[in-house]
């Protein structure tokens, strides 16, 4: 929000951009869910799709590290958002019941939670402060232990249906 208060001073074009902005994720999520969401679970599977989100998330911290603009922070939130509410979410739900009961009920909320005290600490509780660019090397660590999980969950997830598949 403050890239967006330093880009838009005035109250009404702060809401014209979020408008616009939100308008955007919505419109990025259907597309992803109608177009991305099923080639990607066709030919790569259910694991392929549960990385895009981690992938695109790294590649635009990156890119908001290097270049902190507005474009990547909105890039960015909109790869988190868009792609959680579309290619995410449908495989979750091809996952086995007890990996996606776990993914729902705990460990979105661990994480969500964990992040924000992250994000406290080092830009509010601590002596030193880091900036919001900075933090996207907290961002990408979290994403790579996101993809070692996905990663040894396709492990899991292959011999159960190696097993039912016998």
């Amino acid at each position: 929000m403050n890239s967006v208060e330093s880009a838009y001073p005035e109250r009404e074009a702060r809401t014209a951009f979020l408008s616009l902005f939100f308008s955007v994720l919505g419109i990025m999520s259907i597309a992803v869910n109608l177009a991305i969401t099923p080639l990607v679970h066709r030919y790569l599977g259910a694991i392929a799709g549960l990385l895009v989100q981690p992938v695109m998330i790294i590649i635009f911290s990156w890119c908001y590290f290097f270049q902190s603009t507005l474009f990547f922070s909105c890039a960015t939130k909109i790869s988190d958002r868009a792609l959680s509410y579309s290619i995410n979410r449908a495989s979750k739900e091809l996952l086995i019941y007890q990996a996606k009961a776990w993914i729902d009920m705990f460990g979105y909320r661990m994480f969500k939670v964990a992040g924000s005290v992250v994000i406290l600490l080092f830009t509010q509780w601590l002596p030193f402060q880091v900036s919001v660019p900075q933090l996207s090397w907290f961002t990408v660590s979290i994403c790579a232990i996101w993809i070692a999980f996905i990663l040894v969950l396709r492990q899991d997830y292959e011999l159960v249906c190696q097993s039912a598949g016998s």
